[in-house]
């Protein structure tokens, strides 16, 4: 075997070009590392990172890189065997779920279990190469903070039930920034580690479009009486954008402006508390496109607004891209790109590729979980989501407005939800582990004359746990008092 141990090969290239193996662990624990510190998992994101190729010091992977055999062996469980070895029952097993799911997608707790008793080929060497990068976290086995440990191993009684939840929740998450982590120090080593050239558009530059957007159509509008409810809700909305983060409700009559007041809530509240996106959420393809391209015009900046559902044209918008300013050659691979990672200021899509993801096993679908940590979410028409989604497991041991999910209860997300009935945003708002500080609710008890005042008022919850961050929900939704005029 070569002194120098490898991770990935160029084909037709000189062994000198090929990516030494230590290099490909400690950038893959640096971004790994870098995800999980939205959420307050650095030390567990980057120590994944570090073990999840050790399993490529074998022999077998070695000779398979020269192509000397036709296969390399399974590395992915040499790797989920030294976490489960280093990290014991409750943090090693997490790890080693994730470590060896990084190809194949998460497996389910027996074929865990059976992977882990495996003989495997001696990759020993792995040792002398990764634990020199950070003996800290490795040698001393200090990679889950004290305070996290003790939130998550001694949690309440009361949410003990609900821990197998928490615990697989947290996988995910942590799940998300391995492979999204792998993907992007691949990606450096193929482009000579160069690292990839990214122009990103800060929140608070679109939330001064968008304000300047809204103050123009105010201008121009007629002085109606429509008009200046629509102005009245579009002002108290942005006004309670200073309040703490939690979970808030918003309903606004058909033709009240719902989509842009919530966008200019949300764009607000993400400067204020300093959070990286905001994710707007649909239940139909023909709402997330309308509602896209509404965003566009507002904000003046379509290269910001990452439009993505099933029936997306690619193409067609890396043209549009290129119309306003990019190259229409270089589009579509970062819009690609953006799209298994969301990585991107502000996110349109659809309910189904939301949840899913959630409670998805695969590297693609997981891939872009990790950002939804410290966003604001934006759950649109939420009263089209039926409540029953319950039992097909969206908050079937989930948690309730005080019982945080530990992997995403420490992430500050932030989420605009909505429903007029407000079972479905509540439940939702469950399954993200967001805890209810208040709620954007109709200020009087005269419910006809409120829907069609569209008057708000925020009212506080004095359930907020004060264990976990804080993060924010609204509810949009729409109601079926018209407004006309």
């Amino acid at each position: 075997m070569s002194s120098v141990l490898y991770a990935h090969s160029k084909p037709g290239r000189p062994e000198a070009e090929w990516e030494p193996l230590a290099v490909h662990a400690r950038w893959t624990g640096r971004f790994a590392a870098h995800f999980g510190r939205a959420f307050g998992c650095a030390g567990l994101a980057r120590a994944q990172g570090l073990l999840h190729d050790t399993g490529k010091a074998s022999q077998e992977f070695q000779d398979y890189l020269c192509a000397l055999r036709a296969r390399g062996g399974d590395h992915s469980t040499w790797g989920a065997q030294r976490a489960d070895e280093l990290y014991g029952r409750v943090v090693g097993r997490m790890l080693a779920a994730c470590i060896a799911g990084h190809h194949g997608g998460l497996p389910d707790g027996e074929a865990l279990r059976r992977r882990l008793a495996q003989a495997q080929n001696d990759a020993s060497r792995w040792r002398e190469l990764i634990i020199p990068l950070a003996p800290e976290v490795i040698a001393s086995k200090r990679c889950f903070a004290p305070p996290a440990r003790e939130r998550f191993e001694q949690c309440p009684d009361a949410l003990a039930r609900r821990r197998a939840f928490t615990k697989a929740f947290l996988i995910r998450m942590l799940f998300s920034c391995l492979v999204d982590a792998d993907f992007r120090a691949t990606e450096r080593f193929m482009a000579d580690g160069r690292p990839r050239a990214r122009v990103r558009t800060r929140l608070r530059d679109l939330d001064r479009q968008l304000t300047a957007h809204l103050r123009c159509k105010q201008a121009d509008a007629k002085p109606t009486a429509i008009n200046a409810l629509r102005a009245e809700i579009l002002a108290h909305a942005v006004a309670k954008a200073t309040c703490t983060p939690g979970l808030f409700t918003l309903t606004v009559p058909t033709g009240g402006g719902k989509t842009l007041t919530s966008l200019a809530f949300a764009l607000a509240h993400a400067e204020r508390y300093g959070k990286r996106r905001v994710i707007h959420v649909a239940p139909f393809t023909a709402i997330v496109e309308q509602t896209a391209d509404a965003i566009r015009t507002a904000v003046g900046n379509p290269g910001a607004i990452l439009e993505h559902h099933a029936n997306l044209d690619e193409e067609a918008l890396a043209r549009r891209l290129a119309e306003d300013g990019g190259d229409e050659r270089d589009g579509l691979g970062p819009l690609r790109r953006a799209a298994a990672t969301w990585d991107a200021p502000i996110v349109v899509t659809t309910a189904v590729q939301f949840f899913e993801s959630l409670f998805a096993n695969r590297p693609s679908r997981c891939r872009k979980l990790h950002n939804l940590a410290n966003s604001v979410i934006i759950l649109d028409e939420a009263q089209t989501v039926d409540s029953s989604g319950r039992r097909n497991g969206l908050a079937e041991g989930g948690c309730d407005g005080r019982s945080a999910a530990f992997g995403s209860g420490t992430s500050r997300e932030a989420a605009v939800t909505g429903s007029s009935r407000g079972r479905s945003a509540r439940d939702a708002a469950g399954v993200l582990g967001v805890p209810r500080a208040g709620s954007l609710q109709r200020g009087r008890s005269d419910e006809a004359r409120d829907l069609a005042t569209g008057r708000l008022a925020v009212v506080p919850d004095s359930r907020r746990n004060g264990t976990f961050p804080p993060v924010t929900i609204i509810q949009v939704a729409f109601c079926a008092l018209p407004v006309v005029g």
